[in-house]
């Protein structure tokens, strides 16, 4: 009876702590996604701010991307999770920058550029926005690959 209560104990106390075999992972992450890009620019006379909005997943997560009134200014804007950055280009081109911890346990940064075409329309109320120019990635979903560690 001590025998199957201890065997118990000792085996509930070894699953409790971490195993020896667990790595962690030592590499920077090297691509990423970007889902329902959209970006949108109001019509002369409409007060609505024109906007860029998607969705940015790299190495299992993921976080929701805006930016509000300039949508090509050349500051970065963070994403709602705090770690992930980005910045849209008139030239279509969307840098982001995702951090990290390294191999040392030090901050590290992955970043990279992803040239993107998109479809642009007119839109007219009762869109939620008003009259602008709306555009979004055909596909819905583009990839592009971390090239550098800095943004």
């Amino acid at each position: 009876m001590y025998t199957t209560a201890l065997l118990l104990a000792l085996s509930a106390l070894t699953t409790a702590l971490p195993s020896p075999l667990t790595s962690r992972q030592c590499t920077a992450p090297t691509s990423f996604q970007i889902n329902g890009f959209t970006t949108f620019v109001p019509a002369e006379g409409n007060t609505n701010p024109a906007f860029v909005s998607f969705t940015f997943a790299s190495s299992g997560t993921s976080t929701r991307c805006t930016r509000n009134g300039d949508i090509t200014s050349t500051t970065l804007a963070t994403c709602a999770d705090g770690e992930t950055v980005f910045r849209w280009s008139a030239d279509h081109v969307l840098t982001v920058g995702t951090s990290y911890v390294d191999c040392d346990g030090n901050p590290a940064v992955a970043a990279g550029d992803l040239g993107l075409s998109v479809f642009c329309f007119p839109v007219v109320p009762p869109v939620p926005f008003g009259a602008g120019t709306e555009c979004e990635t055909p596909t819905g979903q583009v990839g592009g690959s971390f090239t550098r560690s800095s943004v």
